[in-house]
């Protein structure tokens, strides 16, 4: 058995508990794979390890070495509690929320915020993100989304609608 299967079974045996991905970051930084910082940073979302202004930096992390790792790897260990975004409350930085310390509702893809008093929806693509983050609502990305900057970003245009013209009449 390789050393790594012994991490990976360690943490599978007891998923909620940080220590076991901790160790497993350690060794995989040792060895130069990002896939270490990857689940530190995991681990400092998920247990409340990170300060408030330092949430924004580790979900900007968490999404630039998401597409970098193997999508069966992020399934078996990938945890990834989501971020709340499109949060209409203004916070002084970015929601410091994650999907699994909100309150659980009725339906498994709706969880309740506690702080703004909104439900937050659970997206697992990009198209059920912005039909969400399109009527108001808050949104947690599934981490194994492959995201861009600013791909949340409702565009709104405004100004004044120019008249209806049949090109074919007009000639």
């Amino acid at each position: 058995m390789h050393l790594e299967d012994v991490f990976i079974e360690a943490i599978l045996a007891d998923p909620s508990n940080p220590d076991p991905r901790r160790v497993y970051a350690d060794f995989l930084e040792e060895g130069g794979d990002l896939r270490g910082e990857f689940l530190r940073v995991q681990c400092d979302l998920q247990h409340g390890s990170a300060l408030p202004e330092d949430v924004r930096l580790l979900h900007q992390t968490q999404a630039r070495l998401r597409p970098l790792i193997d999508p069966d790897w992020l399934d078996l260990l990938g945890y990834a509690s989501p971020p709340i975004e499109r949060c209409r409350v203004r916070f002084r930085f970015q929601c410091p929320k994650v999907w699994d310390r909100l309150s659980v509702t009725d339906d498994p893809q709706v969880r309740h915020c506690d702080g703004c008093q909104r439900h937050v929806h659970y997206c697992d693509n990009l198209d059920d993100a912005l039909y969400h983050a399109g009527n108001g609502d808050c949104v947690a990305i599934d981490a194994r989304v492959n995201r861009q900057p600013g791909d949340l970003e409702i565009i709104a245009v405004m100004g004044m609608m120019l008249p209806y013209h049949d090109d074919e009449n007009d000639r």
